[in-house]
């Protein structure tokens, strides 16, 4: 978004104003976007005004098949939520599914068909474009359909297809789905082993111990958000402790490494020799419990995928999975996928039969759609045939190869191709390529369906109509199908998806109003090893040779996926949560690396590879291999794909994305956009962590007026900041103790303490559930109209985000440890802002709020300077909302405007929203009933809402356990609203 010049009017204009509109137009006079108003003569059935309606839908912004409850006013859809009912996210979403709405509504969308002409993409009518799409199909000897991934009526749509005999036609295209991020090695590795070729599911609830090699499970391995819930169950801090301990094993510190309980460093060829060390250990370990008749098919395929005996280093990691009850042993990911991939995934496959995870924690037999999914190697054998000639057209819906395959310029290529037709909704890479543009529907536009698996059959529906001059990908092919010769059974896609799922759930209105079909998943397929295909098994690589220039990393993270996310402002503004990085992703690189090239954070280095060549600012991390360069995939200015040679797998196709070698050069000093502060508490306890030892003996470090003391066994105090020895620690007052002394003078108090007559609205944010995902603070956004200002404004210091997720390091007992702290308006009941706001802008509602009235505001910051927690957001501008961007507004909620102060208020119009409803109603707010957005959509349930007056509310359960602490409560006695539990770090041999 860019600042708008305030209108200026001269004495004619201002006449004219005046007498057309009144007088009242002018009380703002700052250039308020116009407003149309619509009279509902005719009111829509569907439609009441004031009145959210909701529509179940399913998330396509990544292949996971996440449900969505999408809420629209008048019409516009205006936030994204998870579906309660869907299997795979149960209610909850990550930050690429909160801004679904964003990217319908997007400056990216492709408003009109587009034909090349004199080398550009020029408009089109809709008779030319498809004529210019179908002529070359009618005479085609070759036609290739790459598309992302679909499964249920999409992927069937044309197979059904009727060929006239003797026509090329679309039925008879060569399909494939092209997903980058699903491990095709993992499917190869199954087909060799089990002779099953496809990629398993993975279930964590019933684990106890979970090693994981390179995937990383709570980001972007398959489907994150359900590993994200099932990890949070298992592993989160309660009263029995923990009943599941998680390792990482990988060449950088990410989410699941910072989440785990354990993190080990090495490179990702090291990674492939201790999967080979992990299960030639457990071979010895458990050789006597294999059954006799599948002892020497295990000793065959361990001996063919390079088993071998432990190290030092990896011994304690099989005696720790040997010792586990439910053990469960991962592989995969872009940071660690090598030319090996397959033979590794193999390695880790046996393992997990030896612990006796497959049929349980490792399931066949489900039908998951990811393995529908083609391996690189065919996709690059069919754009690089295109890019040639040698096809004579290529088809492209859903999918961007462009930017997703390796090499120096796709683009390029792709343009020299025969004839390329590509179906989007926005103006990526490949469309930029295009010879035709066909613009085709959002999917919160379109009507389907997706099949995650066998049990899980998610619908789609439109949310809205067409925002542009746009079809259905569908209806699209289906035509393209009828003017090259093919004879559809059905005349639109709708149809053809209303009658499939007629036939397939019966009662349709019941399946579009929960979201699709969602039935007990069949018993697992039993799987054995197959001696016919061991002879093919290949061998885990051994470690390279030294070579020259920096390891190149491939990244990824829930807010860019494969790059989806660079078209995304919400996501594109929110930090990463390790680097506090927005906007262009930097190059990360190790410590050791840094030095030797004399490169510090913040330098722009350029970037050489076998593939070609791009330019980064760098960050130095202390969280890399040695020897290591990391770049996302997200990033725009150098592509990291382009880096690479292009090589795969032998064995599955799959891309070979680690170990690739990379020289880099200093440039001087680059442009880095970050909205870190420091990452040191500086004695303040901001986010304090515990040990698991302390808490299983109850010898809790408790926080205190003069800050944090450890009791001792004998009920002394150690460190205790002034506290005399042998006297009990007083803790800090929680808000429970601050509701019980209402109305009272405390004796640590000069005032008395504010009364909530009836509510007083809390938090509790449990640390040891958040992985720092940043799904809070884009729903934030969604939710409260907070604008997005861009990089130049962020590196002023002027974002906009009512949540920040702050990143905190300590160095303790010989572990560098990383910890989230999502932060938001405290809620005090002794609040800095409310007494130096001159026009009581800022003031404390009977409910506990710090309420913002942002029509008294005039803008002196007083309350921002006063405020300790630093949540409050000035707007230096009036941020244009350029059309259609203005449509995905939440009219509950007030658009701010320049001078004005804006901040969390635990999203106040759903709290109006449901106290109001219930009073209307003659009864008490039921629990649960409130769930502010943050609360809503976070994957690990790390947030809780609730009513600190009712004895019998959750938060107040939550808020009684020892880790509770409130920010900067011990030293400035605000009486925060919000509670934190703190992180319990437990080493693996105490899990």
């Amino acid at each position: 978004m860019t600042a708008r010049t305030p209108v200026t009017l001269d004495r004619r204009t201002f006449l004219e104003v005046l007498g057309v509109t009144g007088a009242s137009t002018l009380v703002a006079c700052n250039g308020a976007p116009r407003e149309v108003l619509h009279a509902y003569l005719r009111p829509l059935r569907e439609v009441t005004p004031g009145v959210a309606t909701w529509y179940a839908t399913v998330c396509r912004a990544c292949p996971a098949g996440c449900g969505l409850l999408v809420r629209t006013r008048e019409a516009r859809p205006v936030k994204c939520e998870g579906n309660p009912l869907h299997p795979v996210n149960r209610g909850r979403l990550c930050a690429r599914g909160q801004a679904v709405v964003q990217g319908l509504y997007g400056a990216q969308r492709i408003q009109r068909p587009l034909v090349r002409r004199a080398g550009s993409l020029e408009p089109a009518s809709w008779e030319t474009a498809l004529e210019a799409a179908a002529g070359p199909l009618r005479s085609a000897a070759s036609v290739a359909l790459l598309t992302g991934l679909e499964s249920g009526s999409f992927d069937d749509l044309l197979a059904d297809l009727v060929p006239t005999p003797g026509t090329p036609c679309l039925a008879g295209a060569e399909r494939l789905a092209w997903e980058p991020l699903v491990p095709r090695a993992l499917g190869a590795a199954s087909a060799l082993l089990f002779g099953r070729d496809e990629i398993p599911a993975f279930d964590l609830s019933p684990a106890d111990h979970v090693l994981s090699l390179g995937a990383d499970l709570l980001d972007t391995f398959l489907s994150p958000v359900r590993f994200a819930a099932q990890w949070a169950d298992r592993h989160g801090w309660g009263p029995e402790g923990r009943r599941l301990v998680l390792e990482y094993a990988g060449p950088r510190r990410n989410l699941t490494a910072t989440a785990a309980d354990a993190w080990h460093r090495m490179s990702a060829s090291r990674i492939s020799e201790v999967a080979a060390m992990i299960l030639g250990g457990l071979l010895e370990k458990r050789r006597g419990a294999l059954p006799a008749e599948v002892l020497p098919l295990v000793d065959e395929a361990a001996a063919r995928v390079g088993a071998r005996a432990p190290d030092a280093e990896t011994a304690p990691l099989v005696e720790r999975l040997h010792r586990a009850a439910a053990p469960l042993v991962l592989f995969g990911g872009q940071e660690v996928a090598g030319a090996d991939a397959t033979a590794v995934h193999a390695a880790v496959l046996l393992t997990d039969l030896l612990l006796g995870a497959i049929g349980t924690r490792v399931r066949y037999g489900t039908g998951h759609a990811l393995s529908r999914t083609a391996p690189a190697a065919r996709v690059l054998d069919v754009v690089d045939r295109a890019a040639s000639g040698a096809l004579d057209v290529l088809l492209v819906h859903g999918a961007n190869p462009a930017r997703t395959l390796p090499g120096p310029d796709r683009v390029g290529s792709l343009q020299r191709a025969k004839h390329l037709v590509v179906l989007a909704s926005e103006m990526d890479r490949t469309a930029a390529a295009a010879h035709v543009v066909l613009p085709v529907h959002h999917p919160l536009e379109s009507w389907g369906d997706f099949d995650v698996d066998d049990a899980t059959s998610g619908l789609l529906q439109p949310t809205r109509s067409p925002l542009y001059d746009s079809r259905h990908a569908g209806d699209v092919l289906l035509e393209l199908a009828r003017r090259s010769g093919a004879t559809p059974r059905f005349a639109t896609y709708r149809e053809y998806v209303v009658a499939r799922w007629t036939a397939r759930a019966g009662d349709l209105r019941l399946a579009l109003g929960q979201g699709g079909r969602f039935v007990e998943p069949a018993p697992p397929a039993a799987v054995t090893l197959l001696p016919a295909r061991l002879a093919e098994l290949p061998t885990v690589a051994p470690p390279p040779t030294a070579g020259s220039g920096a390891v190149l990393v491939v990244a990824t993270s829930a807010l860019h996926h494969d790059g989806r996310g660079s078209l995304r402002p919400w996501l594109m503004e929110t930090p990463d949560p390790l680097s506090q990085t927005c906007w262009t992703p930097p190059i990360e690189l190790a410590e050791d690396v840094g030095g030797s090239l004399g490169v510090r954070t913040g330098d722009e280095v350029s970037l050489e590879g076998a593939g070609g060549e791009g330019r980064a600012t760098a960050w130095i991390s202390p969280d890399l291999a040695p020897g290591h360069a990391a770049l996302r995939m997200g990033a725009k200015d150098a592509p990291v794909l382009a880096l690479l040679p292009g090589a795969v797998d032998p064995t599955s196709g799959d891309l070979v994305l680690a170990g690739a070698r990379i020289t880099l050069r200093r440039h001087g000093a680059g442009t880095l956009t970050t909205v870190s502060g420091g990452s040191e508490a500086e004695g303040r306890f901001l986010c304090p962590g515990v040990e698991a030892s302390e808490a299983r003996s109850g010898l809790w470090p408790v926080l205190t007026r003069h800050g944090e003391i450890r009791p001792g066994p004998e009920g002394h105090e150690e460190g205790g900041h002034g506290e005399g020895h042998g006297v009990a620690p007083v803790p800090l007052p929680t808000p429970l103790d601050d509701v019980a002394a209402e109305g009272s003078r405390p004796a640590d108090n000069m005032y008395v303490l504010a009364g909530h007559p009836d509510h007083r609205w809390g938090l509790v944010v449990d640390l040891d559930r958040c992985t720092g995902c940043g799904a809070c603070v884009v729903a934030c956004y969604a939710e409260n109209n907070v604008t997005v200002v861009g990089a130049e404004q962020v590196r002023k210091g002027r974002e906009q985000a009512w949540i920040r997720i702050e990143t905190h390091v300590a160095e303790e007992h010989g572990h560098r440890r990383v910890r989230f702290l999502p932060v938001m308006c405290q809620q005090c009941a002794q609040a800095p802002c409310e007494s130096v706001c001159p026009v009581f802008a800022s003031y404390h509602t009977p409910d506990g709020l710090n309420g913002q009235v942002y029509n008294r505001c005039i803008g002196t910051r007083y309350c921002a300077n006063n405020c300790p927690y630093k949540v409050r957001r000035f707007n230096y501008f009036d941020w244009e909302r350029r059309p259609p961007g203005n449509q995905q507004l939440n009219p509950d909620v007030t658009v701010r405007t320049r001078g004005i102060m804006e901040k969390c208020t635990f999203c106040i119009q759903r709290i109006r929203e449901v106290t109001q409803r219930a009073a209307a109603e003659g009864r008490p707010v039921r629990e649960g009933e409130i769930v502010p957005a943050c609360v809503q959509t976070c994957p690990t349930g790390a947030l809780a809402f609730g009513d600190w007056k009712k004895a019998d509310a959750a938060i107040v359960a939550l808020a009684r356990d020892p880790r509770g602490y409130r920010l900067l409560d011990w030293m400035l006695n605000t009486k925060p609203g919000v509670v934190y539990l703190r992180r319990v770090h437990s080493e693996p041999e105490e899990g």
